[in-house]
């Protein structure tokens, strides 16, 4: 074992996206995928996002951005529900065209059927009931692009 293996199969940080912060984001989609974690095998919706505008100093404009959903899991209904919150507004459509084959279409090729759409991110830190804290990504279209 070399000082290097294993940089084959590792993604440069540049290409890495941020996690989105507390704050009101206007991001831009590159692109959505799915991902097999290699640390705990769970699969992932991810959004891959250009920062726009943000009122959080964490981020600046041209920051890449990551999402990501855990599918399955204990609660496989909200993960699909914020999928589909986040699908209706960077697609702009209604909620009931959001089915499995409209996702398959998104996630087909490399994933960019939504990219250059700008969608707005609003996320908010939740407490948890057992003291613990997650950040709610609440997904609204811009209307004008």
């Amino acid at each position: 074992m070399g000082l290097f293996s294993g940089m084959g199969d590792t993604t440069s940080s540049n290409t890495r996206g941020a996690f989105l912060q507390e704050g009101n984001h206007l991001l831009e989609v590159q692109r959505v995928k799915m991902v097999q974690s290699r640390k705990n095998n769970g699969t992932y919706f991810v959004l891959e996002a250009k920062v726009v505008d943000s009122s959080s100093e964490a981020h600046h404009t041209g920051q890449l951005a990551s999402w990501l959903v855990k599918m399955g899991g204990d609660w496989p209904e909200y993960a699909l529900a914020d999928i589909k919150a986040f699908v209706t507004s960077a697609a702009q459509v209604e909620d009931d065209i959001v089915d499995e084959k409209f996702m398959q279409d998104v996630l087909s090729g490399d994933g960019d059927l939504l990219a250059g759409k700008q969608i707005r991110c609003n996320v908010s830190v939740i407490e948890t009931k057992r003291g613990g804290e997650f950040n709610k990504h609440s997904f609204s279209p811009v209307l004008d692009n």
